[in-house]
């Protein structure tokens, strides 16, 4: 099936993912809920998955023609903060769907039993929001044999229309 096909045909199971990932808003090293979720979905697809036991960051990939590698990366860790005067978990920033898009796109690439030019390796980052957890993935191999490497970044204040996508996000801090 076309990737696109794919999207189309489940968009309920994507949407519904997207909720689950939203209920399981999980502080940066603790997102043990959110990556068994990722993971049973990945496992389910049949993709190739390597974990880790000192936190719980994903690797899948889709093999390819050649040794190079392109990536897509999502967070996965959500912001403790105050949310109508409970002080939990939040997914604030959009890394529920950042995991969903990029779940989504490895399962859509594996059902359509495509072998792609280079490996596609997705990569599902904890700790983003403590700056931590990039610098872990590094040393633990996400980046090795990378000659692209994507992010997915939600702009709530900026809609971009279905089937499109925004080719770069610029944002600065303000002079004061």
């Amino acid at each position: 099936m076309d990737p696109i096909q794919y999207i189309d045909q489940h968009q309920e199971s994507l949407i519904k993912s997207y909720h689950d990932l939203h209920s399981l808003a999980e502080p940066s090293w603790q997102e043990e809920r959110t990556s068994c979720y990722i993971l049973k979905c990945l496992r389910e697809a049949g993709i190739s998955l390597k974990t880790f036991q000192s936190h719980y960051g994903i690797i899948a990939e889709i093999p390819g023609i050649s040794k190079k590698v392109v990536a897509l990366r999502a967070d996965m860790d959500a912001l403790v903060q105050e949310v109508d005067g409970v002080v939990k978990p939040n997914h604030s920033c959009g890394h529920d769907a950042h995991s969903t898009m990029v779940l989504y796109t490895a399962l859509a690439i594996a059902s359509s039993g495509i072998r792609p030019k280079h490996t596609l390796r997705f990569i599902f980052q904890p700790a983003e929001e403590k700056g931590e957890g990039a610098l872990q993935m590094i040393n633990d191999g996400a980046l090795e044999n990378v000659t692209y490497l994507f992010g997915v970044h939600v702009r709530p204040s900026t809609e971009v229309p279905y089937m499109k996508a925004s080719p770069s996000l610029s944002m600065a801090q303000p002079k004061q």
